[in-house]
């Protein structure tokens, strides 16, 4: 018993390594922080299928330490009836035959004392085993189970110049004491354009993209791909037509290539061009990328800011979309590394729809349109000279930030 509790403790050391995977699996499906991608990519069988190896390892090999511990009770516990069982018959022969003792009684009477228990501990290692595989089928069927089934699909993927059309969109939050934050917005989104969306922070901006990509549904109006409105399509339908790369994209610890696929078929060709293009094949210079593992938990390397931005780029551009959309993703970058970000989104979304949304309007200047929100409301719209010349919030920010840099660069 001894022997097999410590190589239960063995095991135990050995899988910590992949329990603290599976946590970290874990919190990907559960932590609020990853359910835009969650949603948007729609990993979460990628993540349950890596779960459930990893589980299937663990509880395979647990399975069979308790089968011997369980194996080896029973054994002692039939050797154990049987040697009381041999003494109960001779006992019996014995008082048949008339030449039993007291002692010979009391031993008998002793027998069936601990009939009772053995025979329970026997049933009990029965019952024991038996549970820990119901629970493990259970476990297994939970995670095998058909998912739902997603609304029917209405949107023709043959098409090949999606617009996106908000018709009359306000949004509220809060229960009770609501609050808007966006109020009748009305904007067309043609395919091709290049769409940069601006304002003060707490203009609505983010709001606006949550909308745009289907995390969020209107209070009022409608929100229309084509024809198709919005309240219609599963998420999965929209985020077909859509790449996005958002303000503060998720680290994922896991090897540089599962960083970009998150479970979607390779494609060696395209990956290529996606480690090329976005220079993260340069941040690992000559290493094998297929084996590094990204964040300190489980790799040892680390990245900056701008690096993972790349691979977040990276992941976004992996598969070929009409629409992308970039949430502020330089907010925390150096002048040098959101350069590199914009020069690598324009270079994806050449002949593409791109969506652009920042509040440093250098950034904004070639955007074929130009949307200017103050208060959850579009108060200007146009290319930056045409606003420019309309004296109102863009040229005010604009101004503001010209100055800004003016004074940075004194002394």
């Amino acid at each position: 018993m001894y022997y097999q509790s410590k190589k239960e403790y063995k095991l135990e050391q050995e899988h910590v390594y992949h329990e603290r995977q599976i946590e970290y699996l874990n919190s990907l499906l559960t932590n609020s922080k990853f359910g835009k991608e969650v949603r948007l990519l729609n990993y979460s069988k990628y993540v349950l299928d890596k779960w459930y190896l990893l589980k299937s390892i663990i509880i395979e090999k647990y399975l069979g330490i308790k089968g011997k511990n369980y194996t080896a009770n029973l054994i002692l516990s039939i050797a154990g009836f049987s040697l009381i069982g041999f003494f109960f018959i001779s006992v019996a022969v014995s008082i048949s035959l008339g030449t039993s003792t007291i002692g010979s009684f009391a031993g008998l009477v002793s027998f069936i004392a601990q009939l009772g228990p053995m025979l329970s501990n026997v049933g009990t290692n029965f019952k024991n085993f038996a549970n820990h595989r119901l629970k493990v089928n259970d476990l297994i069927n939970f995670i095998k189970e058909t998912e739902k089934p997603m609304k029917e699909n209405v949107v023709n993927f043959n098409e090949i110049e999606p617009r996106i059309i908000f018709k009359n969109v306000s949004f509220q939050i809060g229960e009770g004491m609501e609050r808007e934050i966006l109020t009748n917005i009305n904007l067309e989104i043609n395919y091709g354009e290049s769409v940069a969306i601006v304002g003060e922070n707490g203009a609505g901006k983010t709001s606006l993209v949550n909308l745009l990509l289907g995390l969020y549904q209107p209070t009022k109006g409608s929100i229309f791909l084509n024809e198709n409105n919005y309240n219609k399509l599963d998420i999965n339908e929209i985020s077909n037509y859509m790449g996005v790369i958002f303000q503060q994209p998720v680290q994922y610890e896991m090897s540089v290539i599962d960083n970009i696929l998150l479970g979607r078929k390779l494609d060696t060709d395209r990956l290529n061009i996606v480690l090329d293009k976005t220079g993260v094949r340069k941040i690992f210079k000559n290493e094998n990328i297929s084996e590094i593992i990204l964040g300190k938990n489980f790799g040892k390397l680390d990245l900056s800011g701008g690096e993972w931005q790349k691979v977040a780029l990276a992941r976004c551009f992996y598969s070929s979309k009409p629409i992308y959309v970039l949430d502020e993703p330089t907010s925390s970058l150096d002048p040098i590394s959101e350069y590199e970000i914009f020069d690598i989104f324009r270079e994806f979304t050449k002949g593409k729809t791109s969506i652009l949304i920042s509040h440093r309007l250098g950034s904004v200047i070639k955007a074929d349109k130009i949307i200017v929100l103050k208060n959850g409301e579009i108060v200007e719209t146009g290319k930056h000279e045409e606003l420019i010349k309309q004296n109102g919030e863009y040229k005010r920010l604009y101004n503001l930030q010209a100055s800004w840099y003016k004074e940075g660069s004194v002394g």
